[in-house]
């Protein structure tokens, strides 16, 4: 139907029609007989005028006039910019639960370590198991430090002084250590013969985090030429040694890391690489295990990840040693020379690089080795796997925050762009409502108007197929005698008479009284009334465009300002305050009654987020420091108590 084609361009178009008030000139008062007349001739006409679809088809004009393709465009950015502002908006609010989780249950995790040690009074032998460490770290150093003008010398010297190696965060942060310091083997001859695997250069190979750590260990200037002052030659030059020759370096980020699974229920999180296997599908005899898997990695890198989610063992050492099988004689690693692909090593000295390469000759003395493990530096699995948790949720939250980031970026540029199209759309009503003032002041005049009926029988004949523009002047006219026709029907309306029909009920109330049904164009007459229900709701979800919202929320605004109390619990509410005192300021700007305003019989005291929240997580935060300064803490509480006794034994002693 045409009509509905020109209710439809109407809507886009209704800050035109909402000028069109009954004190705006287009006739006051009921409406008469003569009015409700003219109404059903301008029906009759526009149906008369229809133009079928095969004759639009054929013709080969469009359907679709200009302005309502940009206005349904614009409408349909709007449309796909608003759904993306609220997935955003859904995925921070989202990342942000998921943090506050993490933060909670890595507190907890914090808070159960801390009791573990305050719960394991430390012993005599629990100190020289600590001495034992350091001393295992200081031999570590004093191999190190031999290779005297070497980049890992001179970075464990930086160790050793934080004030110096704190001027350069990003040396730091990124640098881990030295090869040779970040790994362990229980076995002496197995140590001595992995360091001769390696080489003296990948043992003092420096391991980075990112590439970011190793541009920070040299510099160079604008030739190419290797700054002396900056980096990791600047610190030796501080320290009074020069670094001669080249020096390795790993960054974690670009290796390989290894894609199968970890051994289960295993703490120092083993590789399951599958066992080789003879032409025959029997297992080499002799076969001790992997190399990589014989390495125990040091307590303090062992939940290591990098950004990826990656450990020390599957990057490093799997790309050190990859595959590297441990036999145990030079006889059964021979035999089993047809299955291995990636060298193998055995304990009576004999070497096979990679496959068809072999090393012979007498064992080089290699000077820096992986150290020993101390077997008092065992801890419970449950602690393992508690520390392992701990490491692994904080990888998680650095993560979420990245995200976090990310999305805000993206709900930044979204909504900077919805509101460009916004301002874009209201700048096209604007200027499409002063191209059809025009229109709506010739229909001011009856003469005006029986032109405008003129124009529009002429631009309605079937053989042209198109409309002019003066067919709004129809429809601003049909418009205008609507609502002066309301005037006359106080009763259809809520509050004001001068305000257009704002529900589907007015106007089928307004129909009814203008078109009877005893007319013999009833059927033509409710197709009419559909087209006034769809403009009337068009209009007053422009005029009103908080009343849908009212009734959504209606059971929420009756159950108080803040919130409801229900069997024993207090209830928040589903609309926010915010949300709440934007709609009242709506509202009450339009002239209505806000009828959501009882009396707060009860408030509620504590809110999620509240100070006393805040205070009992910084308490627990507060317990875990306390909880990890616990050992220490004992441990010189005992000293002290040690040595009261001691003295007053001598003094009994000398009495």
């Amino acid at each position: 139907m045409i009509v509905s084609h020109l209710t439809h361009h109407l809507i886009f178009h209704s800050r035109s029609v909402l000028d069109l008030r009954p004190d705006s000139g287009f006739g006051g008062g009921a409406t008469s007989p003569t009015q409700k007349a003219s109404v059903l001739m301008k029906l009759d006409e526009i149906d008369k005028c229809r133009v079928p679809k095969d004759e639009m088809q054929e013709g080969g004009l469009s359907h679709e006039d200009p302005t309502n393709l940009r206005s349904k465009k614009l409408q349909d950015d709007l449309q796909t910019l608003g759904t993306k502002l609220q997935l955003h908006e859904d995925n921070i609010r989202f990342l942000r639960t998921l943090k506050d989780k993490l933060v909670d249950s890595i507190i907890d995790l914090q808070v159960t370590l801390g009791k573990y040690h305050a719960s394991s009074t430390p012993k005599i032998e629990t100190q020289d198991g600590a001495d034992t460490q350091s001393e295992d770290k200081l031999s570590d150093q004093k191999q190190i430090l031999q290779e005297e003008n070497s980049a890992a010398s001179i970075l464990c010297q930086l160790k050793t002084n934080p004030k110096m190696l704190a001027s350069d965060p990003t040396l730091s942060d990124d640098v881990l250590g030295v090869v040779a310091e970040l790994g362990k083997v229980d076995d002496s001859v197995l140590s001595s013969l992995l360091s001769e695997y390696l080489g003296t250069e990948t043992m003092l190979a420096i391991v980075c985090k990112t590439y970011n750590g190793v541009k920070s260990l040299e510099k160079y200037d604008k030739e190419g030429c290797i700054n002396k002052t900056s980096g990791l030659h600047g610190f030796g030059t501080s320290l009074g040694k020069t670094l001669e020759g080249r020096f390795n370096v790993i960054s974690l980020e670009t290796l390989r890391p290894y894609a199968g699974d970890f051994v289960a229920n295993d703490p120092q999180k083993r590789l399951d690489i599958p066992d080789p296997r003879l032409p025959n599908g029997d297992c080499p005899a002799g076969f001790i295990g992997y190399a990589v898997n014989m390495i125990n990695i040091d307590r303090t890198y062992l939940f290591f990840l990098t950004a990826s989610g990656y450990g020390l063992r599957e990057t490093l050492f799997y790309s050190l040693f990859s595959c590297l099988q441990i036999y145990k004689t030079r006889t059964e690693m021979l035999q089993a020379v047809p299955c291995i692909t990636d060298g193998a090593l055995s304990l009576d000295g004999g070497i096979i690089k990679r496959s068809g390469l072999f090393c012979l000759g007498n064992r080089d003395d290699v000077k820096v080795r992986f150290s020993k493990t101390s077997t008092n530096s065992s801890l419970p699995d449950h602690y393992t796997e508690s520390e392992r948790q701990m490491k692994e949720m904080k990888w998680k939250k650095e993560k979420i925050l990245e995200d976090m980031r990310r999305e805000q970026a993206l709900l930044d540029s979204t909504r900077l762009n919805f509101e460009r199209k916004r301002v874009e759309f209201v700048q096209f009503l604007a200027e499409t409502a002063a191209r059809q003032q025009t229109p709506v002041a010739m229909g001011r005049s009856a003469g005006r108007v029986g032109k405008g009926d003129a124009l529009f029988k002429r631009g309605c004949r079937k053989e042209m197929g198109v409309f002019c523009n003066a067919n709004f002047e129809l429809v601003f006219v049909f418009i205008a005698r609507l609502f002066s026709a309301l005037r006359g029907y106080p009763h259809a309306l809520h509050s004001q008479a001068c305000n257009p029909p704002t529900s589907i009920s007015v106007a089928s109330e307004l129909h009814c009284s203008v078109l009877p049904s005893s007319s013999p164009r009833h059927f033509r007459a409710r197709m009419a009334g559909k087209a006034v229900k769809s403009v009337a709701k068009a209009i007053g979800e422009y005029q009103y465009p908080w009343q849908e919202k009212l009734v959504k929320y209606k059971n929420e605004l009756s159950k108080g300002v803040w919130g409801y109390w229900e069997l024993g619990a207090w209830k928040p509410l589903g609309i926010s305050a915010r949300r709440r005192a934007r709609l009242r300021k709506e509202v009450l700007l339009a002239g209505q009654d806000w009828a959501y305003d009882p009396e707060r019989k009860e408030m509620r005291t504590k809110r999620k987020g509240h100070k006393c929240d805040r205070i009992a997580a910084e308490k627990r935060e507060n317990t875990a420091r306390l909880m990890e300064k616990m050992p220490d803490m004992l441990l010189q509480y005992k000293k002290r108590r040690w040595e009261k006794k001691m003295k007053e034994e001598e003094k009994k002693k000398q009495q």
